[in-house]
């Protein structure tokens, strides 16, 4: 089975979520910056798609940047105040409410309790899940993610704390950075991929940094660290998943092992350009080509062999083949695996969060299975903590 066989389990819109929503955000940016009052009314269409794709947070997250907008970029004050939000509204309800309206008179109370309530107000408010990462979650998330262009946005950071000074755009941006990553930490339920709404605007933000340290005079302290260190990081990633790579129990393919030698081969002459040759490029084309070369490595001989290795098609199977159409199938604590198991196990499954919920699951009458993807207290050890597969059954 290929990685995009395997993809097809998941319902994770957050890519268009984001291309929605962001798109929507830099459109009414350029809305006020530019005096093009015309976009504005683009932007609400994506927005409205937003709401559609992913549910009301999407508002909540563009109110939030347009208040904080409100405090950090006082000159754009005026035309921010000026846009046409009563209409913006009309345009989204219009997009997104009749399938809010078609699904409330479809299923009624199950859709308030399941999606509205559930899925929205108590996944944010309420410890649902346990083994919850902690608030910092998202920081090491999209500091990790963002490699190897982290030290460029930092240094970007340093530089503008620096002089005290950032220019609107950067503030706009930086403002959404900060919208996104406070709110989903503030969530009682964490996924890395809620904050991919962010990661265009870092990604703007290191193309800002990698810009001024090009200059070859007069380029700021920080830029210049982030454009040298940027290379570095790639060099040590390959140095550190040269062994790596031997510890990993799976048959990996030999084309893995391009992994670790583009990313130091390229590191390797991006370094040298910059710091002894002294070439200044004005477009990062040497990282850049040598994570793509990565990235279709990995897509095509790492992943498969990945993909295959994950017990929970197999054990779904099992499931699938030997429990009877009467019998009754429920998931304990599997939270980010819970769609894919159900697309594997083909029939209805109930949630079970407490030890009481599997206790009085396993008291009730008829033939149970219930399957945990869980570490507990009393179970520590590393190949559990890494995948731990129970299946029990009840007659």
């Amino acid at each position: 089975m290929c990685s995009s066989d395997l993809l097809c389990a998941y319902a994770i819109l957050d890519m268009t979520f984001t291309l929605c929503l962001f798109g929507a955000v830099c459109l009414l940016t350029l809305s006020v910056t530019e005096r093009r009052p015309g976009l504005q009314y683009v932007a609400y269409v994506l927005l409205g798609l937003a709401v559609l794709v992913k549910g009301p947070v999407a508002l909540a997250l563009a109110g939030l940047a347009f208040l904080l907008a409100l405090v950090v970029a006082p000159e754009l004050r005026p035309a921010l105040l000026a846009l046409r939000l009563v209409t913006g509204l009309g345009v989204i309800v219009a997009i997104a409410g009749p399938w809010f309206a078609y699904m409330w008179w479809r299923f009624g109370d199950t859709f308030v309790q399941g999606y509205v309530l559930n899925e929205n107000i108590w996944l944010y408010t309420r410890p649902l899940y346990g083994s919850q990462p902690s608030r910092f979650f998202y920081v090491r998330v999209m500091a990790t993610g963002l490699l190897p262009w982290t030290p460029l946005v930092l240094g970007g950071l340093f530089d503008a704390i620096r002089r005290r000074s950032l220019p609107v755009i950067d503030r706009l941006l930086w403002v959404w950075v900060v919208v996104i990553v406070g709110f989903f930490s503030l969530s009682s339920f964490r996924l890395d991929h809620y904050v991919f709404p962010a990661c265009p605007a870092l990604c703007l933000l290191a193309a800002r940094a990698w810009y001024e340290a090009q200059r070859p005079t007069g380029a700021p302290a920080g830029a210049r660290f982030g454009a040298t260190a940027a290379p570095v990081l790639l060099i040590l990633a390959g140095l550190v998943l040269l062994p790596g790579l031997r510890l990993v129990p799976l048959p990996l393919s030999w084309a893995v092992w391009l992994v670790p030698i583009c990313l130091i081969a390229g590191g390797g002459l991006s370094w040298w350009r910059r710091v002894r040759v002294e070439v200044f490029d004005q477009q990062p084309l040497g990282p850049a080509l040598t994570l793509a070369a990565v990235y279709i490595v990995v897509l095509v001989a790492a992943l498969p062999t990945f993909e295959q290795a994950k017990p929970t098609p197999r054990l779904a199977a099992y499931v699938r083949d030997v429990a009877p159409p009467e019998a009754e199938v429920a998931m304990y604590r599997l939270n980010r695996w819970t769609s894919s198991w159900r697309f594997y196990v083909g029939r209805q499954t109930a949630s079970l969060d407490s030890p009481d919920q599997v206790r009085a699951f396993f008291e009730r009458p008829g033939t149970r299975y219930c399957r945990s993807e869980e570490h507990t207290s009393e179970l520590q050890s590393l190949a559990y903590l890494v995948c731990r597969l129970l299946l029990e059954k009840k007659k």
